[in-house]
């Protein structure tokens, strides 16, 4: 299993909140602390990201995991979530993290798309958005926000190799008596 990190390049499709100290997507983009932040001091407060384009074309999606480095402002019982906004719709984690003082990473991760409640796909990734929610009590910072996507390569589906002494891997039908579309790989080279 391998992991696609994507970071956040724009504003998503909605936002409600998250400027009490003025917005910008551009203070999500880098886990630097208090130097660049978003803070909410209202709850139910939401705000989707745009994050880059995936580079993955047919592997197997594990999870999708949203990211995010949440801190209070000085208040205890400060509560947030993540979440993705998908086609329009969010789909927000069920329990709260009870954020601290100093900043820390927080994650949640989906096994399956919540909005079809199947094993993801490559060509659903482009179209999420991760959500940072503050959710109740005072107020609350966010100064970082990433997705990950864990993810297996497919066998078979591209070749490493062009040929094996002068025989392109085309033409190779067996191997040693095994059909080479039986074979996904051999000493980590892909056929």
């Amino acid at each position: 299993m391998s992991i696609e990190v994507r970071e956040v390049t724009a504003d998503g499709s909605s936002r409600i909140g998250w400027d009490a100290e003025g917005w910008n997507y551009t203070y999500l983009q880098s886990d630097d602390g208090a130097d660049s932040k978003v803070y909410s001091p209202i709850e139910d407060n939401y705000a989707a990201l745009t994050v880059a384009n995936t580079a993955l074309t047919n592997e197997t999606i594990n999870s999708v995991t949203v990211v995010a480095s949440f801190a209070t402002i000085g208040d205890s019982g400060v509560y947030t979530r993540v979440g993705l906004r998908i086609n329009e719709t969010n789909y927000i984690m069920d329990t709260d993290f009870d954020i601290v003082l100093a900043y820390q990473l927080y994650s949640h991760a989906w096994n399956t798309n919540p909005s079809t409640g199947n094993n993801w796909t490559v060509s659903e990734l482009d179209s999420l958005e991760p959500l940072i929610v503050k959710s109740t009590g005072g107020g609350a910072r966010c100064s970082y926000v990433r997705v990950e996507v864990d993810y297996t390569a497919n066998g078979g589906g591209g070749s490493d190799i062009e040929s094996i002494n002068g025989i392109f891997d085309s033409d190779i039908k067996k191997i040693n008596g095994i059909d080479v579309a039986d074979i996904a790989s051999v000493n980590g080279i892909n056929f």
